[in-house]
């Protein structure tokens, strides 16, 4: 038991003795800090500074990516209402030709009324024609 406490001691000792050599080693730094006119406020400022610039820097190069998406996500858009509207417009050809009947289509009733039409004025014609020659001779 004495012998376990000598060693703790001992290595108490020499733990203590560390310390106080890093102790003594970090003195030296500061003062060294100081002989160089080292300004400790100044490197935090500075490390404050450089972290918040790295952050607005990252955050630049987010908006950048997010506005070129955004221009992408823009021209699709553009582009679907492009065929949504051909497509609205095909539909809507469609629509208004099954309701008045392709004109490239001849409708057998207005054909009919047509030649009708036409036979009747031919018709006149040739009557007007022979009672005016009639008259005539």
């Amino acid at each position: 038991m004495i012998k376990d406490s000598s060693f703790e001691i001992s290595t108490l000792k020499i733990e203590n003795f560390n310390l106080k050599e890093s102790a003594s080693n970090s003195d030296e730094l500061i003062s060294t800090l100081r002989a160089e006119n080292f300004n400790l406020g100044e490197l935090t400022i500075n490390s404050e500074s450089a972290i918040m610039k790295a952050k607005l820097k990252l955050l630049q190069n987010e908006k950048q990516e997010l506005t070129g998406q955004l221009k992408l996500k823009q021209e699709t858009i553009k582009e679907l209402e492009g065929q949504v509207s051909n497509k609205l417009s095909e539909k809507l050809l469609e629509t208004i030709l099954s309701i008045n009947g392709p004109k490239t289509k001849k409708d057998p009733v207005r054909e009919v009324k047509s030649n009708v039409d036409e036979i009747q004025s031919k018709s006149l014609d040739e009557l007007k024609r022979t009672e005016f020659e009639k008259l005539n001779h």
